[in-house]
């Protein structure tokens, strides 16, 4: 059972975590030594009160309780905190000698809640109840000391299926009586008496689990008044503090978990048999990585995390309860897993062979238990590397100087035959297959022997042109034509049926260039008959089958080539290829169904070989591991959760979003908004995927990546929009519903109607004032040339008087010239005597 690290828990502040808890929205709350943490499955943030009047930020939690869209928040020395989650404002609740009413003790251990939503408080002065409507406390004090500090000192409370409230005292397990108002110890568990239990937990059957102070482990049943004390070897004296339990989804089973400051037992949930401790390893990367738990937390959801001291947070989860992978750190199999791990064979539906370098071992998948395998003293330190059943119940096994080994279980005894190779010293018997005639195929490091078990008698393989075959076989296959396939690492050799010379076919030669490596790992004939190989280069199908040609056409190209490494293949009985652990494929190599970490699917580096353990399991094994795996995927079930926001930033401050009534208000001094969001699907952070859509501004969906989670917009016009947050489920699948939050634009002030109309009327006077303006400068311009033009109208009537003035001068003068100068002209004929007499008269 992988159990999986928070990637986050680098940046966690401070990892003694001592309570955890999750809301509505799925967040999960940490209750540490100094402070108060929310994780989201992607990070963590440190809690500060909204009002600056309560201070947090370094309080020691002792108990969480989620209550809807309260936090209630226990302390060692500072009383009760109330965290309200839509406003992130907190209210302290303190003990006061002078007030009745307060809470009865600073030290508040445990908080819990009645059927009727009355809160219960135990402190280290006995037990408060807390009308949340009036915010009144009650005290009730123990009846059997009611002034005996030990008797009030309460370290746990648990309603159990009656709503009867049960108490964890410093003197033992007591019970609460409504009659009296008071508790005292439980007379039916007299056991219980003086056991200090710091955890009781209610499982689903009702019965109460008791988790102590090095005094072991309790069951309780309430109805029947029995008590039951579990019994573990070497485990008497731990320190437990916390109980939790989980489901297995495919088989119904349930399990408890008890967790304290020397591991993790993990018990059944029926029986209460321990089934197996979970030790702290940092070697393991899928292990627990510390001793010291101190708070476990199932969510909704079904997984299981752990608060680990000095780490962070860890989680199990029973959806990857699929893939089982065997304990390669404990003490039965580190020897095996601390050497080279040769091959793991079958032996039954429930029984398998680990062949190591250092050992050979048997292991039963259903109890658990390992022993050496053929026990016999020839086997004795020997290093035995790959094995074979034939059908009489025979087994052979390859050993490593070039020799095998017979083993008869029925009638005992061990033989041991040496290959007739160049060199023996060193020189691996690796894989080993049985032609129809019974002969044994042997396929070693330096060649192919074929081995007659009723002679004894061995047969040297040779290359088609009579030279010895001495090629490193990495796999063997007889067919169904009773021919020999060998892989090889310079591509794959075919020995006729009864013959025993091999036609080898590579890349380049015999295959037409169809071969996709040379490299062949793995070589299986599917039910059609066809021949499958896997090689360095991806999966293929022989198609055209002759004794000078084999051609070959890809299969599954695009699943093998998002694969880093080699992953065996293995058909189903229904048709379909499993690719590795993690990749399931139809008969045409279409993907049907994928699989990785959240869902148990580890990357474990290179397949060794994969086969059918039974009619419902498959087994696989790398260099470093084993996993065995359920076949059918027809139980694969999508996980979902909504988008739930987890900051919200406007312009440069931080905002508490009330997720109840979501509105983001963006006000006019703020150039932006953004907010980050998550969907906690804690098991599968990695495959989840993010979208946001603002309506009203964007015409399509924007995807944000999972590391990112953020949406941001800056310089929205006025109005109201609506927010739209979506994430895919556990399998790709977008959800249906969408977180929706209202986000208002406040308008700047230049943006408002009064300031548009003022600007509209200013601008109309503006424009008004520069019409009269250009009114006036037009008229002016009008005037100046009216007068322009009167002046020029002047002076050309000037000109034109002046013409006439100087042409009547010269008319008058002209006029005048002609009578003078007619008497002139008379004077001179009358004195020249010109002048006749009747002239003289004129």
């Amino acid at each position: 059972m992988p159990i999986s690290s928070v990637h986050a828990n680098k940046s966690l502040a401070n990892k003694e975590i001592l309570k955890l808890e999750q809301d509505e929205r799925g967040f999960i709350w940490l209750g540490t030594a100094r402070g108060l943490f929310r994780f989201d499955g992607y990070d963590y943030k440190k809690i500060t009160a909204a009002n600056a009047d309560v201070d947090i930020s370094n309080i020691y939690v002792r108990s969480l309780y989620a209550d809807n869209t309260q936090l209630w928040v226990g302390t060692m020395s500072s009383g009760l905190f109330r965290l309200n989650l839509l406003s992130g404002e907190v209210e302290q609740f303190k003990h006061e000698a002078t007030k009745p009413a307060s809470i009865g003790g600073n030290q508040v251990n445990s908080i819990k809640a009645d059927s009727s939503g009355r809160l219960w408080i135990a402190h280290s002065f006995g037990l408060d109840s807390l009308d949340v409507n009036t915010m009144q406390f009650s005290h009730y004090l123990s009846s059997d000391a009611p002034t005996e500090r030990l008797f009030n000192y309460l370290l746990d409370i648990e309603f159990d299926s009656k709503q009867d409230l049960w108490l964890s005292t410093a003197k033992g397990l007591a019970i609460f009586d409504r009659n009296t108002n008071s508790f005292s110890l439980s007379r039916q568990a007299p056991l219980l008496n003086g056991v200090i239990s710091r955890k009781i937990f209610r499982a689903t059957d009702g019965r109460l689990w008791l988790a102590t102070q090095k005094q072991g482990s309790f069951i309780v049943d309430p109805i029947r008044l029995t008590v039951q004390k579990l019994h573990a070897a070497g485990r008497e004296n731990t320190l437990n503090t916390a109980i939790a339990e989980t489901r297995d989804p495919q088989s119904g089973e349930r399990m408890i978990w008890i967790s304290g400051f020397d591991g993790v037992e993990m018990r059944s949930a029926v029986s209460g048999q321990l089934l197996k401790v979970l030790q702290g390893n940092l070697l393991d990367q899928y292990g627990l990585h510390g001793d010291n738990v101190y708070p476990l937390l199932t969510l909704a959801s079904g997984e299981l995390f752990f608060g680990v001291n000095n780490i962070g947070l860890q989680y199990f989860n029973p959806n990857s309860s699929r893939y089982r992978y065997l304990d390669r750190f404990s003490e039965k199999l580190k020897a095996i897993f601390s050497s080279v791990l040769h091959d793991v064979i079958r032996l039954n539906d429930s029984e398998i062979v680990l062949f190591s370098q250092h050992s050979v071992v048997s292991v039963n998948l259903q109890s658990g238990d390992v022993t050496p395998f053929l026990p016999y003293i020839e086997l004795k330190d020997l290093e035995l590397v790959t094995g074979f059943v034939d059908p009489q119940g025979v087994y052979w096994l390859g050993g490593g100087n070039g020799n095998i080994f017979r083993v008869d279980p029925k009638q005992g005894g061990v033989r041991q035959f040496k290959l007739p190779l160049s060199k023996n010293e060193g020189v691996f018997v690796r894989s080993i297959s049985q032609n129809q005639s019974g002969d044994l195929w042997l396929g070693t490091d330096l060649g192919v022997v074929k081995f007659n078990p009723h002679t004894e008698t061995f047969s040297p393989l040779y290359n088609s042109n009579g030279s010895a075959f001495i090629s490193y076989a990495r796999a063997l296959l007889v067919d169904n034509a009773d021919r020999l396939w060998i892989a090889t690492n310079g591509g794959i050799a075919v020995v006729p049926a009864g013959d025993n010379k091999a036609t080898f076919f590579t890349k380049e030669q015999g295959t037409d260039n169809s071969l996709s490596h040379n490299s062949v790992v793995q070589i299986q004939q599917n039910r059609d008959g066809q021949i499958m190989l896997l090689t360095r280069g991806g999966i293929d199908v022989l198609v055209e089958d002759s004794a000078e040609l084999k051609r070959f056409v890809p299969f599954a190209g695009e699943v093998t080539k998002q694969l880093d490494s080699e992953q065996h293949l293995l058909q189903t009985g229904n048709g379909n290829y499993w690719i590795g652990s993690q990749h399931l494929v139809d008969a045409n190599g279409q993907l049907i169904a994928q699989f990785n970490r959240d869902d148990g699917a580890l990357e474990q580096g290179r397949s060794r070989n994969i086969f059918a353990l039974n009619g419902e399991d498959i087994l696989q094994y790398f260099n470093g591991g084993v996993v065995l795996f359920n076949a059918d995927v027809s139980s694969q079930a999508a996980s979902g959760a909504a988008v739930a926001v987890t900051d919200v930033t406007v312009g440069d401050n931080s905002q508490m979003l009330n997720y109840q009534a979501p509105v983001i208000f963006v006000g006019s001094n703020d150039q932006h908004f953004s907010l980050r969001f998550a969907a906690p699907l804690y098991a599968a952070t990695t495959a989840v995927q993010y979208r946001y859509k603002l309506q009203g501004y964007d015409n399509n969906w924007q995807h944000s990546a999972a590391d990112i989670r953020q949406a941001t917009y800056t310089a929205l016009s006025p109005g109201r929009y609506q927010l739209m947050l979506q994430a895919t489920d556990s399998q790709g699948q977008w959800s249906e519903r969408s977180t929706n939050i209202s986000v208002i634009v406040e308008p700047r002030y230049y943006q408002t109607w009064w300031f548009r109309g003022l600007m509209l009327l200013l601008m109309s006077l503006l424009l008004y004032t520069l019409f009269r303006w250009r009114l006036a400068v037009a008229a002016q311009k009008q005037r100046e040339l009216y007068e322009k033009r009167e002046a020029l109208q002047k002076a050309r009537m000037m000109t034109e008087l002046m013409e006439q003035k100087n042409q009547m001068l010269a008319e008058v003068t002209h006029d005048l010239r002609t009578p003078l100068a007619m008497v002139k002209m008379q004077l001179e004929a009358m004195q020249d005597g010109v002048l006749q007499p009747d002239e003289k008269s004129y």
